[in-house]
């Protein structure tokens, strides 16, 4: 069966909008944390004892920061949840933290990484919904040409590869046909959507060389073309 370009769409399209809505709901909460942390938490300096830079088995970089700061004379080293490519060790930061527990901090621009996933997350999303919306309306589209029942029975002109679009690490493949319109006497080309199988074996099997298009009739860029006799021939073992 062939996964059609509006199937891709709508795939893609929820899967930016989960994951986006995703990070931008998760930045939000912490950013939202983050800004009632600051309102109750006081503010010291701290200094950056050390900097520990590690690879991960995938060979990314990571880094942890710990600190030293003071607090009503008792001293707390600790490790920062937070890294940017500015720090260095012997820096002087300044500290949020908890009265009640000194040991609890956030940094004073800690609120830029969250605003970076809510930034991030909201692209995604709306890249995803703008996908939906697409997928939606291609799917509208061909409902209403196929109910208006006007088809062209266009010549197959040619299956290739279409290099334009890869997904998974493969190119689908794409029919293209035209037709002299019998409605109208104008020529029109058509092209299929992602076809995700070979079937040159079977149009030379089968000797089919037309496949019917359903047409609008006032805007024959609205079209879809109807694969159904075509992949009935799939699983056939035609080689």
């Amino acid at each position: 069966m062939k996964k059609t370009i509006s199937t891709v769409f709508l795939l893609v399209g929820a899967l930016f909008f989960v994951i986006g809505s995703l990070f931008a709901g998760i930045g939000g909460v912490l950013l939202y944390g983050n800004i009632k942390f600051k309102e109750s938490a006081e503010t010291c300096e701290a200094l950056i004892t050390e900097i520990e830079v590690y690879r991960d088995s995938d060979g990314d970089t990571y880094h942890n920061v710990f600190v030293r700061y003071e607090i009503d004379g008792h001293v707390y080293d600790e490790e920062l949840n937070y890294y940017t490519s500015g720090m260095s060790e012997g820096d002087v930061i300044t500290l949020y933290y908890d009265p009640a527990n000194p040991s609890k901090t956030v940094v004073d621009d800690g609120n830029f990484l969250f605003i970076v996933f809510i930034g991030l997350g909201s692209v995604f999303a709306i890249m995803g919904l703008c996908f939906l919306i697409k997928a939606i309306k291609d799917k509208r589209m061909v409902k209403r040409v196929i109910a208006m029942n006007y088809i062209i029975q266009a010549q197959i002109g040619d299956f290739s590869i279409d290099g334009s679009l890869m997904i998974n690490g493969r190119h689908p493949f794409v029919l293209r046909a035209s037709a002299i319109s019998p409605y109208n006497g104008q020529a029109y080309e058509f092209r299929s959507d992602a076809i995700w199988n070979d079937l040159r074996p079977i149009l030379q099997a089968y000797n089919i060389t037309k496949v019917p298009v359903y047409v609008n009739p006032q805007n024959y860029k609205e079209y879809y073309m109807d694969m159904t006799n075509i992949n009935q021939y799939l699983g056939n073992g035609v080689k």
